[in-house]
């Protein structure tokens, strides 16, 4: 806080704002301005949220001064990223599989796999493309009471749709199991939507 008349400084030279032009929006003296920069004086509270609405800054961007970039959001997207791929892969490669395996009348390791990855890969893809547009927007999810009992619910429906994925080949609910495999393999986009909802409900972390 010692360093609130550099700040100020800072700040105006930023928007390449003199001293004069400054202290006419704040409708205060050239000089009132000088010595809020040289620490000779200090603004009380109000013009501290005159100045920041001025400068169009947040209020702890003059108190302390530039704050360190906050990497979690990256270091959460590149994880997500990752995952998503190595997902990916395996979706790609055990749908193939599978479909060799379905039609020999088999239940094999591509058959797992595939019940596993699929509904995985396309909900961490939904979840990571909403947290890469978050990244680059510096966008927050919203904040809404429903959020606490709706992540459990989306994260639920994806469990199911990869039992009923593996009970469209073995179980008793392989007719349910069977309309489930259709949709994953005409429209496997769908699950996009419960990453999406993910994210907006704050997932992974608590609200």
């Amino acid at each position: 806080m010692r360093d609130i008349g550099k700040n100020i400084k800072d700040l105006r030279m930023q928007r390449e704002l003199t001293q004069d032009a400054l202290a006419e929006r704040l409708f205060v003296t050239r000089q009132t301005v000088s010595n809020y920069e040289t620490g000779k004086s200090r603004p009380d509270i109000d013009m501290l949220l005159r100045i920041a609405e001025t400068l169009e800054v947040d209020i702890h961007r003059i108190l302390y001064g530039p704050q360190p970039r906050d990497r979690k959001p990256l270091i959460r997207l590149a994880v997500a990223a990752g995952l998503t791929l190595v997902l990916g892969i395996l979706w790609t490669v055990s749908r193939a599989g599978r479909e060799t395996e379905y039609y020999n009348f088999a239940i094999g390791p591509m058959s797992w796999i595939y019940s596993f990855s699929q509904p995985f890969f396309f909900t961490m893809l939904g979840w990571t493309l909403a947290q890469g547009i978050a990244v680059l927007t510096k966008a927050h999810p919203p904040r809404f009471a429903a959020a606490k009992w709706l992540r459990p619910v989306l994260l639920a429906l994806v469990v199911l749709w990869a039992v009923f994925l593996i009970s469209s080949v073995v179980g008793p609910l392989r007719i349910p199991g069977y309309w489930v495999l259709v949709y994953s393999l005409r429209y496997p986009w769908l699950l996009l939507f419960p990453g999406i909802g993910l994210w907006l409900c704050g997932f992974p972390f608590k609200r």
